[in-house]
């Protein structure tokens, strides 16, 4: 195709995001403006636009980006055709189940727990695919249920990326609490934080067909509105909503 024919804002925003997935620690303004040749004002309105779409993330002091959510939600579709209309659907469901509640969708991305895809009482009926929205590594239960199920190597790396220390020992009477509550995550199959919060929240982990950890359904409502009824109707409701989207595909389309 002649060089004309195309669009050029276009061709540079995936220029930029050729240029991010190289670079393993993302890559700030000035580094993109030395690699593209472009000024950065001209980066920072395409990296803008990228971000706003999810197809970008960025961390804060120094500004980095790195591959975005978006990015992750068209390569789930290529590798697995349906499963992110199959996570879509399970979020409407139970958000229509649940409906005083704020149901997501999360998988890991970059290291980071990301938000995939949200629907909240706030916007009845609306699924949003939020651009850089990322779980607080100790105080989330959908970040405690990746950690509960990651293998070494990336809880490893998440955990040098979120040093208990820094980020965990305001939440937790010390470490040690934290890997009892991780171990009976495991054993009972969800998560659900025993921390003085204003808001109830719950996580339960999706599963490929070979057992791999691939996401969570999480569900969020203020702690004043459950009372144990409400509690037990919500893990119930949750854990079966993640049963039927870690079931292989054939499995769900057969007949009664």
């Amino acid at each position: 195709m002649p060089a004309s024919s195309t669009i050029q804002s276009l061709t540079r925003g995936l220029e930029v995001l050729e240029h991010v997935a190289r670079a393993q620690r993302g890559l700030t303004l000035a580094e993109l403006s030395a690699a593209m040749g472009l000024k950065p004002t001209t980066l920072h309105n395409l990296a803008r636009s990228l971000w706003v779409k999810g197809y970008l993330a960025k961390s804060a002091r120094p500004v980095r980006y790195t591959l975005g959510p978006a990015i992750e939600t068209l390569a789930a579709a290529t590798r697995s055709p349906g499963r992110l209309q199959q996570s879509a659907a399970a979020v409407h469901r139970l958000s229509a189940e649940l409906p005083w509640a704020t149901i997501t969708y999360c998988q890991e991305l970059a290291g980071e727990v990301a938000v995939l895809l949200r629907m909240s009482p706030q916007q009845p009926g609306v699924l949003e695919h939020p651009a850089d929205r990322r779980m607080a590594a100790y105080a989330s239960a959908t970040a405690l249920v990746f950690q509960a199920w990651w293998p070494d190597g990336p809880r490893q790396t998440y955990a040098q990326r979120y040093p208990f220390e820094e980020y965990g020992a305001g939440l937790w009477a010390g470490r040690d609490a934290l890997e009892a509550f991780l171990a009976e995550v495991r054993a009972r199959g969800y998560a659900e934080p025993p921390l003085k919060r204003e808001l109830f929240r719950l996580a339960v982990p999706v599963f490929s067909p070979g057992r791999e950890l691939v996401g969570a359904l999480g569900v969020a409502l203020p702690v004043e509105a459950v009372d144990e009824p409400t509690r037990q109707q919500i893990i119930h409701t949750a854990v079966a909503a993640a049963a039927a989207l870690s079931a292989p595909p054939d499995k769900e389309a057969l007949p009664c």
